[in-house]
């Protein structure tokens, strides 16, 4: 845990996002199969890094798949919302839409289409 902020670091500077400081990251601790060699606990996993720096945690097992596709998922639902409010941001054609319309292209945008 003491590398996470520096591979952080060196990972925004090596992608170069266009948006490094919004950036959607996860922590994983891996082997979670292997309780009875466990190094660091949940309690002080989640206040090392991930509390002070809002980034959620996951343990994981390769070895039996537990919680590998919950962290995935989440990754992917952290990108999609920030890239959701980056467009609403940035989002300035002229068109006003009445709150239904506007409602509808979110649902659109979301990947819930209401049709």
């Amino acid at each position: 845990f003491q590398s996470l902020s520096s591979w952080k670091d060196e990972f925004l500077i090596q992608a170069a996002p266009a948006d490094p400081d919004n950036f959607p990251f996860v922590v994983l601790g891996n082997k979670v199969d292997l309780e009875k060699e466990r190094v660091v606990s949940l309690k002080k996993a989640r206040q090392l890094f991930c509390s002070q720096n809002d980034t959620p945690y996951f343990e994981t097992s390769a070895k039996d798949g537990r919680n590998v596709e919950e962290a995935f998922e989440a990754i992917a639902r952290l990108a999609q919302e920030r890239e959701i409010d980056e467009f609403e941001i940035t989002q300035d054609n002229g068109v006003i839409l009445d709150e239904e319309e506007e409602g509808r292209m979110r649902r659109l945008r979301r990947g819930n289409c209401a049709c």
